[in-house]
């Protein structure tokens, strides 16, 4: 009865499809029966008893002939890996934890810039770390319009040339304490007792400061070389000591945004130029005719601080976004890899926690993970025989720059990466 009636589908397998146009129920007979008017024929293949399932046709079927080739044969000498144990229990398989060890104990070492650089890495840990030295590359077409910076690595909200300036004034606190422990020792006090807590005030205040170093600021008092970008230092790899901040080297280093200053250029003016095309700079939310008012100079100044608190924020989640990144340097950080392989359900451990403090976090102790492994100590090749004498491995401290040592939970958190970008392949 009804006006239209859609075609159907007698669905016979075998791809054996034909078309129904119409249908009838028959209540005649001792037993209804469905009888349906064909388009065409049946083929002859289709007998009494034949089963089928009525369908309906969505779209118009499409046949596409794909040639996969050949099956390539494996290599019968070729000997395949074993797939991945994952029935190890890793509760009961790991490590034996260290004995427990005091403060001073943990941080008992002879070099002063090593003692600082630890506390700073313990007690003021940035995640994630970041290349500061990066200069991103830019397309051709804009060269004329777009000035590289290596700045909108670590800034977004704030100010990099706030930034520059806190720490001159941070380093020109460290070069007074210095210079007030250099006055002490020419004191000659029938109280020693004064003198050494003079001593121990001074220190306190200096490790405080380098302390809360962030990480851009570790990079400039730590880090040496990275295309001019730190803060400059003398040539000694042994123990890199920072040029005062009178000195002309750094003056020219650091120079200023100021046209008319001698030292106009360097790096004050390469962070000025960044804060002026910085468009996300909060500063940018103050009206103008508060921030041209020279009055307003401290509230300014707050502006970029509360810039630089969310820009350690910004960082973490910029890093989020590398999670499928799987560039060996620009990709996931070492710092959230940890995490990521937790979120796969992969316990990772560390083959190294029972390591000492300076080895594990700076690279700096003994041969053992020193690039090319050489051990420490006196050695002679005599003949036919290599003879080692003398050799010890005791703290005989290292700095990375000078012997290509790299820090264990680098190392760790290197295989940790390389597992998080194979984990599809091995699973």
């Amino acid at each position: 009865t009804s006006s239209y009636f859609k075609d159907i589908l007698l669905s016979f397998g075998n791809n054996i499809n034909i078309i129904g146009i119409n249908v009838l129920l028959n209540k005649n007979s001792n037993k209804h029966e469905l009888l349906i008017k064909t388009l065409d024929p049946l083929p002859s293949s289709i007998t009494n008893n034949s089963t089928f399932k009525i369908a309906e046709s969505i779209i118009d079927p499409i046949t596409i002939t794909v040639d996969l080739g050949e099956p390539e044969f494996l290599d019968e000498s070729v000997i395949p890996l074993q797939g991945p144990n994952f029935k190890i229990n890793v509760r009961t398989e790991n490590s034996i934890p260290s004995s427990y060890k005091n403060y001073n104990e943990l941080l008992e070492y002879n070099f002063t810039s090593s003692y600082h650089h630890l506390l700073n890495q313990l007690e003021n840990k940035e995640v994630p770390q970041i290349n500061y030295d990066y200069i991103r590359p830019i397309s051709s077409s804009t060269e004329t319009i777009d000035t590289p910076y290596h700045f909108e690595n670590f800034i977004h909200f704030g100010s990099a040339t706030e930034r520059l300036k806190n720490f001159e004034y941070k380093v020109s606190l460290i070069e007074l304490y210095d210079s007030q422990n250099g006055d002490i020792d020419n004191i000659t006090s029938t109280i020693p007792n004064v003198v050494l807590n003079n001593r121990q005030i001074l220190n306190k205040k200096k490790e405080k400061i380098i302390k809360g170093f962030d990480g851009y600021e570790q990079f400039l008092y730590y880090e040496t070389g990275s295309n001019n970008f730190t803060w400059p230092k003398s040539t000694d790899a042994n123990n890199p000591h920072l040029y005062p901040t009178t000195s002309s080297i750094v003056r020219t280093w650091l120079g200023s945004e100021i046209s008319s200053n001698p030292y106009y250029g360097g790096q004050l003016l390469s962070a000025s130029l960044f804060d002026f095309q910085n468009e996300y700079g909060l500063i940018n939310l103050i009206p103008k005719h508060i921030v041209d008012n020279s009055d307003n100079d401290f509230y300014g100044t707050f502006t970029h601080m509360i810039g630089q608190h969310f820009d350690h924020i910004w960082t973490h989640i910029k890093h989020l976004t590398k999670l499928n990144d799987t560039h060996h340097t620009s990709g996931v950080s070492k710092d959230l890899v940890y995490f990521t392989l937790k979120s796969l359900g992969i316990e990772p451990f560390d083959q190294f926690e029972n390591d000492n403090l300076i080895e594990y976090i700076l690279g700096e102790g003994n041969s053992d993970n020193l690039v090319g492994g050489a051990p420490i100590g006196n050695w002679s090749i005599g003949g036919n025989n290599s003879n080692f004498y003398n050799t010890t491995f005791n703290e005989t401290l290292v700095t990375a720059s000078n012997a290509g040592s790299i820090p264990k939970g680098d190392i760790t958190k290197e295989i940790w990466k390389r597992l998080y970008h194979n984990a599809p392949y091995l699973l």
